[in-house]
């Protein structure tokens, strides 16, 4: 069918050289795909022209993609989505003749969309949203806590879909496109869950099942340095790892580690040398083998990740236990009589809480974490004390709890996370409470410059707090190892009594490369770290302290990176934010 829909470079497009992506083109997919893969493998073109199919083939669905970035999703949209529809030779059965030709949005005929968005800091925009086929594509550079949001547009487009036609509504399904970075990453994390399919390539000599992974059999497939002969279909690049025999690619299958797995979240792992058109290519593995020896040209790490599609070390942690230890100078959290008389004492010019609510989270586990800080007279802030709600998804209580903590503390202010319907209407379940407007200070992750910026009013929207979550946190963690930021007596007891101030461990740092523009620094939430929900709750205290008395400590002395450039904001998306206010969620 492939080849009767779709052109490629003036030529009928077929999977003659790309059969390892034929799991995507089955008639039965399964509800979760995670396709783990080596740069330059096209699954870009794979992913478009399977979005085009199932769109083609299901009237009235939606096919959404979402990419970290901005850039990302424009490339992906105008360079493989929009040739493949205009270079079609059926296209007057794909599009119609004066189909608006949108970059975020390309329509079918059918009534079928496939629309394209983007989520690096926050997940506002791809709110309200319908999808009955929802695809990551970079899926790496993706914030982990933002795919719980994210999959409910799933559940709108099926019930639209049921309601338009019920007997061709399909089953909405998830798919995940990347190439890994750490193992802490959320590609990585998806892929252990999945069935782990690896390409089997039997020798025909001593008839080996090679494994190509690097924890099995990939670094001796790949053979010698150098080799005296050239490298081409008849005498590959690939060589059996037990025999050193000539190992041919397309003889190879699919085999599930997880076999149980497969039709419920199937897992695929294609590494670049893999594809014809670098095994069976003299140039192409040559420069291969190039980086491969040569880490003046590509690092050991770039070269698992790019060439073998494998994940390499780990993320930076954000603080270590150490540092923590150092910080939690004050009394335990629990001498709560200690903290009060400090507070009667005049120890602080301003304080107050922040709350970041619970309930979602990647395995919906989150819980509400409440943080009560005050700053000190010489720029010192003081976490004193903190809570852990185990009943995050009950608004009025947890309310009414936060009031409780406030009026103990006597707290000036209450720093709360207001983007989404949901956290809307805990600020407005506090406010029915009884608690003033204006001493709620709302934060918002977002894309700015600086570590934080206030926000008038703007029609629903209430003013609050733009802060930059990587920055932010990178800013937390140097007032924490330069004892600007203290706490409460280290508290953890054991795996299972964490306490609060381990949720720092459980964020670490990534660096992003992004072609053209650099390097783009984020903060990530590991999973099997444990919870980060008092990391938050901090974060908006702290920011919220600063904020409210008109400046930052000098960051510059203190920062590990340098400001957004103009390139790198527009990178992750246009100049919009501050004009379109309707990405926000009152």
């Amino acid at each position: 069918m492939l080849p009767l829909l779709f052109n490629l470079n003036g030529k009928p497009l077929t999977l003659t050289d790309h059969f390892q992506m034929m799991p995507l083109f089955e008639t039965t997919l399964p509800p979760d795909i995670t396709f783990k893969t080596g740069r330059q493998v096209s699954k870009s073109m794979s992913n478009a022209v399977q979005s085009i199919l199932f769109g083609f083939i299901n009237p009235f669905h939606n096919i959404v993609h979402v990419a970290p970035l901005y850039v990302h999703i424009e490339r992906f949209s105008n360079d493989y989505v929009a040739p493949l529809l205009e270079h079609s030779p059926v296209r007057s059965c794909l599009i119609a003749k004066h189909t608006k030709k949108a970059m975020l949005q390309r329509a079918l005929k059918n009534g079928s969309n496939l629309t394209f968005t983007f989520a690096f800091h926050d997940c506002t925009r791809v709110r309200g949203i319908s999808a009955n086929l929802l695809k990551y594509d970079e899926y790496q550079d993706l914030d982990p806590a933002f795919e719980p949001i994210i999959n409910q547009t799933l559940a709108a487009g099926y019930m639209k879909s049921l309601a338009i036609n019920p007997d061709k509504a399909s089953q909405p399904g998830i798919m995940r496109f990347g190439t890994p970075l750490t193992f802490e990453n959320g590609l990585e994390q998806s892929w252990s869950r999945s069935s782990q399919a690896e390409w089997i390539i039997p020798c025909r000599s001593c008839k080996y099942e090679n494994v190509p992974s690097m924890s099995q059999d990939l670094d001796k497939m790949l053979g010698p340095k150098t080799r005296k002969v050239p490298v081409s279909p008849e005498t590959p690049g690939l060589v059996c790892a037990k025999c050193g025999h000539y190992l041919y690619t397309r003889e190879g299958r699919w085999v599930h580690l997880f076999p149980e797995r497969q039709h419920h979240h199937g897992g695929y792992h294609i590494p670049l040398c893999i594809m014809t058109f670098h095994c069976e290519n003299d140039a192409a593995w040559t420069k291969l083998q190039q980086y491969r020896f040569n880490q003046n040209i590509m690092s050991v790490a770039k070269f698992y990740n790019d060439i073998c599609g494998e994940s390499y070390d780990h993320g930076q942690k954000l603080v270590s236990v150490t540092d923590l230890k150092h910080a939690a100078v004050l009394p335990p959290r629990s001498a709560i009589k200690t903290h009060i008389q400090n507070i009667m004492a005049g120890r602080y010019i301003d304080h107050g809480l922040g709350v970041d609510w619970g309930g979602g989270g990647q395995d919906g586990t989150s819980k509400t974490a409440i943080a009560v800080a005050g700053l000190r007279a010489d720029g010192i802030v003081e976490v004193f004390t903190g809570f852990r709600s185990n009943t995050p998804n009950d608004y009025n209580l947890e309310a009414s709890r936060t009031l409780d903590i406030c009026n103990q503390f006597q707290a000036k202010f209450i720093a709360v996370d207001f983007n989404g319907p949901a956290n809307a209407l805990r600020r407005s379940k506090l406010m029915d409470h009884g608690y003033p407007a204006n001493k709620i200070a709302p934060i918002a992750y977002t894309v700015i410059k600086s570590i934080a910026k206030p926000v008038g009013a703007h029609k629903d929207m209430p003013a609050h707090l733009q802060v930059n979550k990587a920055r932010s946190f990178l800013f937390l963690a140097q007032l924490i190892r330069s004892l600007r930021l203290r706490f409460f007596a280290y508290d953890f007891l054991s795996s299972e009594e964490p306490g609060l101030l381990n949720d720092f461990t459980a964020l670490a740092e990534e660096k992003l490369e992004v072609k053209s523009v650099g390097d783009i620094h984020r903060v990530i939430h590991v999973a099997t770290a444990g919870p980060d929900d008092f990391a938050h709750a901090v974060n908006y205290a702290v920011c919220a302290l600063f904020s409210r008395h008109g400046s930052f400590p000098d960051a510059g002395s203190i920062m590990t990176i340098g400001d957004l450039s103009a390139d790198q904001q527009k990178a992750i998306e246009p100049a919009l934010r501050d004009k379109d206010f309707a990405w926000f969620t009152a």
